[in-house]
């Protein structure tokens, strides 16, 4: 076998005595995880064909630079920074420093421009701490300034003092003009001036920034740490509520009473509110990060509430009767203790079990297509979809976070919330239902607006998994166990 390309990983041996599809199998290998851009051509026994071939290894030969660079171009963008650093490096390169006053032609070119390369390359990758401390080493080995050496000789070897500092520049040994030391450490001469001034002044001790230990120009004043601090205070007054006892979501701030806001409005939507106010106002408008900020060091009480499912009946039991076991003996303890942790085992495996499933029905779902599928189809996709389903807490209506007096012996109107959860789709749709129209909570309602909602919001999927919680008298009964039966007997029939 002949080979056209000039840096081949393949060996000779591997593709001798081979077919053609083989060679071009291993050529796209060779192409993909080593980029020569290789092209074989098989020899031939006769000395035409060997002619041939030959003619055809020039031809392939040919095969320009530029068309790979091309390709290569095509297929990897560059950056804006890295064109102009390519474009830099090449300038450099082409024009040189310039100088002649040291080897009478530019001192760059006595060095080995690709080791000049590698280490300007090695200096872009150290922090800017790193970098001054390198730059500082190189110049303090080879500076004269008044410190060291206060007398200097002027070409009439005369004596005198020292007015100006002396300084000479090295890389790899050999003496350099200032132009090839710039480019070498990948600096310009205004940081090269700024280290050896804090040379001159600090010695070797790493650079400090001017503005270290000085309050910004922008920093919040007292003032406006005042306002925002009020205006929480106020948001607070009109909209929160103080936590009823200890609750373990929760952890205490001393003395202070935690001050709980409602979850239908974000930080993000308080500091939007703010920054209205403040519009009207004529005060200054902060970002978010400085709300957020300035809302837990200054009000660290006022929390948004997290939001909660509902308490386990066995928990709350298991909990109870430990903390009240004082007068139980030692068994009688560790056996209560570890019924608590078969049950908390349980519900971890519960747990686990249910994101696991939400995983994977969400990857299944983004394999699929289904923009242009109508809503409420009878297996018409050849997929799995997962559903979760649940009461909410009570709604009553109006509502309103300070309750007024007269109020509180009124009874507000009721509304129950059933809400149908697609795990793959990351949909909800909410069943709202009116107290003048409440029929219960029991198996009855589940299963019928379960069913509206299969009808009606469904993925058209072939396999459906239900997940909801262990209570009896909605769920987990005989009554659900007949519609589901009933729905894979009739449903898939009619499909």
């Amino acid at each position: 076998m002949s080979q056209s390309s000039r840096a081949s990983e393949v060996p000779d041996e591997i593709i001798c005595h081979q077919d053609e599809p083989f060679i071009d199998e291993i050529t796209s290998l060779n192409d993909l995880y080593f980029g020569n851009h290789t092209e074989f051509v098989p020899l031939s026994s006769s000395e035409d064909e060997e002619e041939d071939s030959e003619t055809t290894d020039i031809s392939v030969g040919n095969y320009s630079d530029s068309t790979c660079n091309s390709d290569y171009q095509h297929e990897f963008e560059y950056r804006t920074v890295d064109q102009d650093e390519v474009n830099f490096v090449g300038v450099f390169k082409t024009k040189t420093c310039g100088c002649s006053k040291l080897y009478g032609s530019p001192c760059s070119t006595k060095i080995e421009f690709d080791h000049l390369l590698e280490y300007r390359q090695q200096c872009q990758e150290m922090s800017s701490e790193e970098l001054d401390l390198t730059v500082k080493v190189q110049l303090a080995a080879h500076r004269k300034s008044s410190t060291y050496w206060p007398q200097s000789t002027s070409k009439k070897q005369k004596t005198k003092e020292r007015e100006r500092v002396a300084q000479k520049y090295y890389f790899a040994g050999q003496q350099v003009c200032r132009d090839t030391f710039l480019f070498c450490h990948g600096i310009g001469k205004f940081k090269l001036n700024s280290i050896a001034a804090s040379l001159d002044k600090d010695g070797l001790k790493p650079r400090i920034h001017g503005n270290t230990g000085k309050t910004p120009k922008h920093a919040l004043s007292l003032t406006d740490v005042q306002r925002i601090s009020q205006f929480l205070k106020e948001y607070t007054l009109k909209n929160g509520l103080p936590l009823p006892g200890r609750q373990p979501n929760y952890s205490t701030l001393g003395d202070k009473v935690l001050l709980l806001l409602p979850s239908d409005k974000t930080k993000s939507d308080i500091w939007e509110l703010y920054n209205q106010a403040a519009t009207m106002l004529n005060y200054r408008q902060v970002s978010l990060s400085e709300f957020k900020k300035v809302w837990l060091e200054q009000t660290p009480h006022i929390l948004i509430m997290k939001p909660a499912t509902d308490l386990c009946p066995k928990c709350q039991r298991y909990v109870h009767n430990i903390s009240n076991a004082g007068n139980l003996s030692e068994e009688e303890k560790k056996t209560m203790l570890d019924e608590y942790m078969c049950h908390l085992d349980k519900a971890k495996q519960q747990r686990e079990y249910y994101r696991e499933r939400c995983l994977l029905s969400k990857e299944l779902f983004q394999t699929h297509d289904l923009n242009q599928t109508e809503r409420g189809q009878v297996c018409t996709m050849d997929m799995t979809q997962m559903y979760s389903f649940d009461f909410a807490q009570q709604i009553h209506y109006p509502h309103h976070a300070q309750e007024v007096g007269p109020l509180f012996f009124k009874t507000p109107r009721k509304c129950q919330a059933f809400g149908v959860c697609a795990e793959g789709a990351g949909e909800q749709v909410f069943y709202l239902v009116d107290e003048a129209e409440e029929v219960g909570k029991g198996a009855n309602t589940v299963v019928s607006l379960l069913h509206h909602f299969f009808e009606h919001w469904g993925y058209g999927e072939k396999d459906a998994v239900l997940q909801m919680d262990n209570c009896a008298g909605q769920n987990k009964n005989n009554t659900m166990i007949r519609y589901g039966m009933w729905r894979i007997m009739t449903v898939v029939i009619a499909a």
